[in-house]
């Protein structure tokens, strides 16, 4: 270990960023690298004991800490939410907030747009560090072989999917939604988070009343799982057996849990790229919430999933449709160029190898530097987990832990598939 080139990854948020972050660490395990998965709680402590030669982040922001801590070190920027609309895109927050471009050593789109997006800021200067690899989370659909066979069986007995998209109103911490408001700029979003959970609640209602379906819930990755537990089962929406008839998803992997639902029901949200990809019937809720057009202001991109789905002007609709037990899927070629244009995944190859092989290509000027050995720097951090979460017992909800957080077994054939293919 001592002789292997180290590499930290920054997995900021656990049930949005540990899968890909995983499967990269064992594909570059296996070229003789050093890797750990790092949460905020550990990143810093990490990268200034243990000196990593490498260092991948997933938010712009964090690349001066990173120099100012390791200036030798090799920053690349891999993306969290790497298909956003041009005013929300790395690029865009990158110029917006005069971040030097050579802060970054190596930096990643997920698809041919995004990377228009730097070229149009960055008009003379010289882009050959930013490298096109994909949407990595759509590895978790193009390299499970099992997914499309449980997306295709016994439908009739599959629950009825909902996507949650709250996590102002239900953060993954408990922080009062007041904090929010204090922001201008979120008024609308706090509006519309409003209004749609409303929708979802009350047509979760007819759906425990009018049919015998079960339904599976999943919260957005910033959401607390516990909030909904508690909502469910001490509060009113007890006696509509919502405890009985609602279950709540706490896995990290989108695609899986897509393929096991006959229908979804949703907002509109990314997560379309899965449904629209793995071809499950949508039914999308904006109209029915009254915030279409809010939608389309304020999330642009995400809207786009009105144009894939069944859009339901109000509740009878949504239940006649989820009753329809042979719906079928709305196709549109148009959105699923849109979703190659930010997320590279009509092709046979892997957005992880894609990064992993760029990675490899990074020159390191190897020299022996002392470092606390990784055995020691996983006692400061049990430590350092026990002190966080007597300060805030939903530590796990976002921060990722070794001990605690552990990785499905099926995606061990997930990483053979893409280095196999």
């Amino acid at each position: 270990m001592f002789f292997k080139k180290k590499i930290v990854i920054r997995a900021f948020t656990v049930r949005r960023d540990l899968l890909t972050s995983y499967i990269l660490k064992k594909i570059l395990e296996k070229s003789n690298y050093s890797v750990e998965i790092c949460s905020s709680r550990n990143f810093h402590r990490t990268l200034k004991y243990w000196k990593p030669e490498i260092i991948i982040i997933n938010s712009v922001t964090q690349a001066l800490a990173c120099k100012e801590i390791l200036p030798q070190a090799k920053v690349v920027l891999w993306p969290g939410e790497g298909a956003n609309r041009q005013t929300a895109s790395d690029a865009k927050i990158i110029f917006d907030k005069n971040i030097s471009l050579s802060l970054f050593d190596l930096i990643f789109v997920w698809g041919k747009k995004p990377l228009e997006f730097y070229k149009e800021y960055f008009p003379n200067t010289k882009l050959d560090k930013i490298k096109l690899c994909g949407n990595p989370k759509l590895d978790l659909i193009k390299f499970n072989k099992k997914i499309k066979k449980n997306t295709d069986k016994n439908k009739i007995n599959k629950s009825v999917g909902i996507l949650m998209r709250h996590h102002t109103i239900n953060r993954y911490n408990w922080v009062p939604t007041i904090f929010s408001i204090t922001s201008e700029r979120n008024k609308k979003n706090i509006y519309w988070q409003i209004e749609t959970f409303h929708s979802t609640i009350e047509l979760i209602k007819r759906i425990i009343k009018e049919t015998n379906f079960h339904i599976s819930l999943r919260p957005h990755p910033l959401e607390s799982i516990e909030g909904y537990k508690l909502l469910f089962s001490t509060t009113s929406l007890k006696k509509y057996g919502f405890m009985e008839r609602v279950s709540i998803d706490d896995t990290y992997d989108t695609a899986n849990w897509c393929s096991n639902q006959r229908v979804i029901i949703s907002t509109s949200s990314t997560s379309f790229y899965e449904v629209s990809i793995l071809k499950i019937p949508l039914i999308n809720i904006d109209k029915a919430s009254k915030i279409e057009k809010i939608t389309k202001e304020i999330y642009h991109n995400a809207s786009k999933s009105q144009e894939i789905s069944h859009l339901v002007n109000n509740y009878d609709e949504a239940i006649s449709l989820i009753k329809d037990l042979n719906l079928k899927y709305v196709e549109n070629k148009k959105i699923m160029e849109h979703i190659d244009d930010f997320n590279y995944y009509f092709n046979h190859k892997s957005a992880i190898l894609n990064t992993a092989k760029e990675i490899k290509k990074l020159k390191i000027n190897k020299k022996f530097s002392l470092f606390l050995p990784m055995f020691i720097l996983n006692l400061f951090d049990i430590i350092s987990v026990k002190r966080n979460l007597s300060i805030d017992p939903y530590h796990f909800n976002f921060s990722y832990y070794k001990k605690h957080h552990k990785i499905p077994r099926y995606i061990d054939a997930i990483i053979n598939n893409i280095m196999n293919k």
